[in-house]
């Protein structure tokens, strides 16, 4: 657009002038009210737009609220939009809505925020005229056409493949926008992407943590060194669908310390899986929901993990139609199951009582080797195997037994213990032993 209002005048318009550019825009009087903030930084938040598929989620702008201290302001321009802020108000938290409006009124107090937040609508533009900072938000709409990036401007956009000449009005995309880490040299920023990382596990401040493998799921805003528990209710499972006939294969982010989550996706995709199981955890469930509609795109997806229960499968599948399969507690048996029937729908969760009758955990993947728990600091490759499986106790810090097996073990004799361990060291070449048992007394 700006090349064609150049070529219309005769004049050069360079990209540096316009990373320069003076602000304008400026409403005939300043507009003074007693809702901005002198101590905190004031954060302008639009959730309206002329097309609801413009619109980023009210629950998400809420939670957002919560998570960064900021004082927040809301504006509005019809009496849908001030339905929704006054829906912002009531989940957020320091929110303050304002009157409706005039267009001097409002150029005025965009001028006095440190940051605007909106769709692809006038007020968020409005902010990039008066050079105060922005993060527009983009859809089903182009954010190369719709603005102009600058040092203080930026846009976070969805994955969608937009055609500006045919817009998609039902392109909801911008549920689920991926936000580049460009993004954290915006001035008056900083929390602002902390807190999107929090929801969506990238950008600046990544969080870095465990789920599968781990009885007590976290994240750290640190890398977990060489931390990285073997996932064994993924491994009993997948070697019970290879016996039975299945091809299988695990893909371990977390052993491979992989934080680009595109480069996943797409190692995922070459994989050309029927169905893709993905193994969940509260601290983590926005994130995991994320990319779970994201492998959705390409293949059948299912959840599992010591998240699923009964309501919080109810909660997901009401917004979330892609994600196939649910597979609550222990997955071993249940797995197979789905990957027979193929059904639409929630498996229920069957213990495995006789470990001794499975075929070992599947460790033919390219990770195997690079699991590792420094509790027990011995000579890599570390080899992390069960000598019984469950718990009967209800610890409030561990997850399983209330989540997976239900208070259900399983005990192994000797001699599997020391087959096991002899194929794995002559396949594998582990140099020491981890017993990652349940309880071990």
């Amino acid at each position: 657009n700006l090349k064609l209002i150049g070529f219309a005048l005769g004049i050069n318009i360079s990209k540096q002038e316009v990373q320069n550019k003076l602000p304008f825009l400026y409403s005939s009087q300043k507009y003074s009210t007693n809702k901005l903030s002198n101590i905190k930084k004031n954060i302008l938040l639009i959730p309206g737009a002329s097309q609801k598929a413009k619109c980023y989620p009210i629950n998400s702008l809420a939670k957002l609220t919560t998570l960064i201290d900021a004082n927040f302001l809301i504006i509005w321009g019809n009496s849908k939009e001030k339905i929704m802020a006054e829906e912002l108000k009531e989940k957020g938290v320091n929110v303050s809505v304002f009157e409706k409006l005039s267009i001097g009124a409002l150029k005025s107090l965009i001028s006095q925020v440190d940051l605007v937040i909106g769709p692809d609508t006038g007020p968020t533009h409005m902010a990039w005229a008066l050079n105060i900072s922005s993060i527009t938000l983009f859809g089903p709409t182009p954010g190369y056409r719709n603005t102009y990036v600058t040092k203080i401007n930026k846009i976070i956009e969805s994955k969608s493949k937009v055609d500006p000449l045919k817009i998609d009005w039902n392109d909801f995309s911008i549920k689920e926008f991926i936000v580049p880490k460009y993004l954290s040299k915006i001035k008056w920023s900083e929390k602002f992407f902390k807190s999107l990382n929090y929801l969506f596990g990238i950008g600046n401040g990544v969080r870095y943590g465990v789920r599968a493998g781990s009885r007590w799921p976290f994240t750290d805003d640190q890398p977990l060194s060489d931390y990285a528990p073997y996932p064994f209710f993924m491994g009993y499972a997948a070697s019970n669908l290879r016996k039975n006939g299945i091809e299988v294969n695990i893909l371990d982010a977390v052993a491979e310390m992989e934080y680009d989550y595109e480069a996943f996706l797409e190692r995922i995709n070459l994989e050309k899986a029927e169905i893709v199981v993905l193994e969940c955890s509260t601290p983590t469930i926005d994130i995991d929901v994320w990319f779970a509609n994201k492998v959705a795109e390409f293949s059948k997806v299912a959840l599992a993990g010591p998240h699923l229960n009964k309501t919080t499968v109810a909660e997901i599948m009401t917004d979330n139609p892609k994600i196939s399969f649910y597979l609550l507690g222990e997955y071993i048996l249940s797995a197979l199951k789905m990957a027979k029937s193929q059904k639409k729908g929630v498996y229920e969760s069957e213990v495995l009582k006789d470990i001794d009758l499975f075929p070992t955990p599947f460790r033919d993947y390219k990770s195997a080797t690079k699991y590792f728990d420094p509790s027990m600091p011995t000579p890599k490759p570390q080899l992390a195997m069960y000598g019984s499986k469950g718990c009967p106790f209800k610890c409030t810090f561990c997850s399983w037994p209330q989540t997976m097996y239900f208070g259900s073990v399983a005990l192994r004799t000797p001699e599997k213990i020391a087959e096991e361990i002899r194929d794995a060291v002559e396949k594998h070449g582990f140099r020491s032993i981890f017993f990652d048992d349940d309880t071990f007394n």
